[in-house]
């Protein structure tokens, strides 16, 4: 008898237990047909092309699959295979874990602070000497209750001297500790977010938190304590994020979701893989599929890889230099990566192509055009990033030899026209004497042709009987005829162009464009898609903000936040990119300027306001600028056509 009572409370212990574990929403898996379901937890792509992901294999029930090995993984990226490096379960790994522990001590957990407080100290326990954990404790206010450690002792310590009273800061504590995350050493990083409300006060909003855990690729664990929750928030969290959600009805089943978690973190799977077509800094799409039992489950996320560029630290060649000969031109490049390519190119064309270095080219003159050319030197390192540097050089033109009266001559002296065009200095065609009649009156080359005018005269005139004066007018009768009729023929042409061109605006108007970029219809007439210039306007005011913010908390001075500009504009990786490239930032730093700055209702009305103003002020300028002219050329021609008419008519 006492046997069958302990069986049936071990069977309603396990039932608690699922009740607790299994009223979970797991975070986006794409199950298979059989129920199991594979999720992406993380990517670590600070070592790109090298990338490494913690995937978690869940079977229908919701436990995780272990025992899988490489043959059971395919990787995607961008669509291409990759050639899988490893996989190894977590807890063979050995790779550190920072966790953050958002632990609710508001006023409505007085009743079950004590089990929240064991259950946050049993998790501490089972962490692993490399681990590392921070605790966090939000009410009315989020405060940093200890800091990332190995030591357990200081971290339970902490856990025990919370206090508790006051409301439910949820979304601003979901905030605060993926920000945290940014201080570990640790690459795998995770946040457990406890509760037992909704929530009440918060300056942060929940999608504040989901873009900065989406930016840094933070998992954030949530656990829903009692009934009186927003699952849906709650659920919403852990979905986005790449985590799982679990409620615990009551606080004794807080432990087992503890547990849960841990097991869970413990038996994922570590998958690298090599980039099968890195392309430098950006972002990519990853797809994972497991073969679990003869059961291909799959799952997709993205990720933003920023590997450090290579950079051209030498050049043997120098801008504005003189290129005569042939010259050898070395170059040096810092890489932490290895440099699969470098390359030299002259006017977009490459000439040479090395695979390894020393990085040395030879430099041909003979082969290049005379005058000033465009030479690019460019490397490619392993994970894709490309860099550049050009050099403006002068090219010696070659010596111009001149035989009279050939054809190669006069080749030579239309090159040579060519070559003194450019800039350089070409010696002048000699050129043969001709017999000139001089007058003091009027110069030489003026009383050569009085001279020869009056002779063709009078040679006219003895040929067809008449006197100079009847042929000279004759001529004029003629030629003012001719004049008129080829001015009549012109004005009919232009006057039927003009026409045409008013027809064209008159349908022109009427007609409507759709953007390719946005699928917003506009008017043929508008030169630019007002919704893509608007949006345009407005990413750029966003980065001056940004830039002003930089610049204001000291993080940028004024000079270098104009360097940082001018690069980005030239890279088009944007000011955020290019600072962090860079290392003039940190992503905890830019997150936080996001934040201030999206929460700021001042400059999001300056922005709003500022984009307006501009927009109609830019846009009636816009369209004066474009419609005037448009409108004035058929009537201009049209007007140059009648009057051509009035004036050459009579003559004809």
């Amino acid at each position: 008898m006492t046997g069958f009572r302990n069986s049936i409370r071990k069977v309603i212990w396990l039932a608690t237990l699922a009740t607790a574990l299994f009223g979970v929403s797991s975070a986006t898996p794409v199950a298979g047909a059989g129920g199991a379901s594979i999720e992406i937890a993380q990517i670590d792509a600070s070592e790109f092309p090298l990338t490494v992901a913690y995937a978690t294999v869940l079977s229908d029930r919701g436990y995780p699959i272990t025992g899988l090995t490489r043959a059971n993984f395919d990787v995607l990226e961008n669509g291409a295979p990759a050639k899988i490096v490893s996989v190894a379960a977590a807890v063979d790994y050995g790779e550190p874990l920072a966790t953050v522990l958002a632990l609710d001590v508001s006023g409505s957990m007085s009743s079950a602070i004590g089990a929240e407080k064991a259950a946050a100290r049993s998790f501490v326990e089972d962490l692993r000497e490399q681990d590392q954990a921070s605790v966090i404790a939000f009410s009315s206010e989020v405060r940093l209750a200890i800091d990332l450690t190995e030591d357990k002792g200081a971290l339970q310590d902490a856990i025990s001297r919370l206090p508790i009273g006051g409301n439910t800061a949820l979304y601003d504590a979901l905030f605060a500790s993926v920000d945290a995350t940014t201080r570990a050493r640790a690459q795998r990083r995770v946040v457990i977010l406890m509760t037992d409300g909704r929530n009440t006060k918060s300056a942060a909003s929940l999608d504040d938190g989901l873009r900065l855990a989406a930016q840094l690729g933070v998992p954030v664990y949530t656990i829903g304590l009692g009934t009186d929750l927003d699952r849906d928030a709650l659920n919403r969290i852990a979905r986005q994020t790449g985590a799982m959600s679990l409620f615990a009805p009551t606080p004794e089943g807080l432990r087992a979701t503890y547990r849960a978690i841990t097991d869970q973190l413990r038996n994922q799977y570590v998958i690298s893989w090599e980039s099968p077509a890195p392309r430098g800094a950006g972002g990519y799409r990853l797809s994972v599929t497991a073969n679990a039992g003869g059961e291909k489950i799959t799952s997709e996320r993205t990720f933003q890889a920023s590997p450090a560029a290579p950079a051209i630290t030498g050049l043997g060649l120098r801008d504005g230099q003189r290129l005569e000969g042939t010259l050898p031109v070395s170059m040096e490049v810092s890489s932490t990566l290895p440099v699969l390519a470098a390359k030299m190119l002259v006017n977009g064309r490459t000439i040479e192509e090395l695979a390894f270095g020393p990085f040395e080219f030879s430099l041909d003159a003979s082969r290049l055009s005379a005058g000033r050319q465009e030479v690019t030197f460019a490397v490619v390192d392993a994970a894709g990033s490309e860099v550049s540097r050009r050099v403006q050089v002068l090219v010696a033109p070659m010596a111009v030899s001149v035989d009279e009266g050939s054809a190669s001559s006069t080749a030579s002296v239309i090159e040579s026209s060519e070559l003194a065009g450019r800039g350089f200095h070409i010696p002048a065609w000699p050129q043969p004497a001709l017999p000139v009649i001089v007058m003091p009156e009027m110069g030489a080359w003026g009383s050569g042709l009085i001279s020869g005018s009056a002779a063709a005269l009078d040679g006219l005139a003895r040929a067809t009987g008449r006197t100079r004066d009847q042929v000279l007018g004759f001529s004029q009768r003629d030629a003012l005829k001719v004049g008129a009729l080829g001015l009549l023929f012109v004005a009919a042409l232009t006057g039927l162009f003009g026409l045409r061109k008013a027809v064209a605006m008159g349908r022109q108007k009427l007609e409507s464009v759709v953007c390719g970029v946005c699928d917003v219809g506009y008017r043929a007439t508008e030169a630019q898609c007002p919704a893509c210039a608007e949006r345009e306007e407005r990413a750029i005011l966003a980065e001056r903000d940004l830039g002003e913010f930089l610049v204001e908390n000291n993080i940028l001075s004024a000079e270098k936040l104009g360097e940082v500009l001018q690069r980005s504009r030239e890279t088009g990786r944007g000011l955020e990119l290019t600072a962090l490239e860079e290392g003039l930032t940190s992503v905890r730093e830019l997150s936080k300027a996001r934040f201030y700055l999206d929460h700021s209702e001042e400059i999001r009305g300056r922005i709003h306001d500022a984009s307006h103003a501009k927009r109609r002020g830019h846009s009636g300028r816009q369209h004066v600028v474009r419609t005037i002219p448009a409108a004035m050329l058929p009537v201009l021609l049209l007007v140059s056509s009648i009057t051509a008419w009035t004036v050459a008519l009579p003559l004809v």
